[in-house]
């Protein structure tokens, strides 16, 4: 099958052993602009206006202006974690130790 990995800083390790509780943070902490691109493009006018127009391709109408809506709020509605199977990748040290170290402050 293989392993699990996750990439995290000593604090949240720590946090972890002594909770035995995961945590998981919004994707707007994460630094990464592929993320948090459609949740940010959603926030503007004329952006929200942009995937108005790819959504009435691919969506009922009435559907529409629900996803917009979801999209708008899901840096404070949605939470996740980061993990992969890969043990050793330099970007997903750096992403996934920067959005921990966000959380501390």
């Amino acid at each position: 099958m293989g392993s699990l990995c996750r990439f995290t800083s000593l604090h949240s390790l720590v946090d972890l052993l002594q909770r035995q509780q995961l945590t998981f943070s919004s994707p707007a902490l994460q630094d990464d602009p592929f993320e948090n691109y459609v949740m940010a493009l959603a926030k503007l006018p004329a952006g929200a206006a942009r995937i108005r127009e790819v959504l009435r391709r691919s969506i009922k109408g009435e559907f529409v202006e629900s996803e917009i809506g979801m999209l708008q709020h899901m840096d404070v509605t949605v939470f996740g974690r980061c993990w992969t199977k890969t043990a050793e990748s330099d970007v997903l040290w750096r992403i996934c130790s920067n959005q921990e170290m966000a959380n501390l402050n």
